[in-house]
């Protein structure tokens, strides 16, 4: 008994100290204002070389691999978009030029 619950309690230790990466995600348009199709545009940040792509419905995601915490640029097929500061999952819409 007392085995399962230490058990327990090391997995939900691990569990609740496992950190998250940072990310920005948003809707990507076009300068004419239509959604950006699947994969016609690329997505990137002064933080690395991770680049997202939209989706089907205009999406992009761009996992940043780890805590960023300070404001950083964004890129639409190598364009400066705008500048964000990233804590977690920040939202952040895209008008690729």
């Amino acid at each position: 008994m007392i085995a399962r619950f230490l058990a327990a309690f090391v997995f939900m230790m691990l569990f609740a100290t496992t950190a998250y990466a940072d990310s920005i995600s948003g809707s990507c348009k076009n300068s004419s204002g239509e959604k950006c199709l699947k994969n016609n545009h690329t997505i990137s940040t002064s933080w690395n070389s991770t680049k997202g792509y939209p989706d089907s419905s205009g999406n992009y995601d761009v996992d940043l691999g780890g805590t960023v915490g300070q404001t950083i640029m964004v890129y639409c097929d190598g364009s400066k978009v705008g500048t964000v500061s990233v804590k977690g999952r920040t939202h952040f819409n895209v008008v690729c030029r």
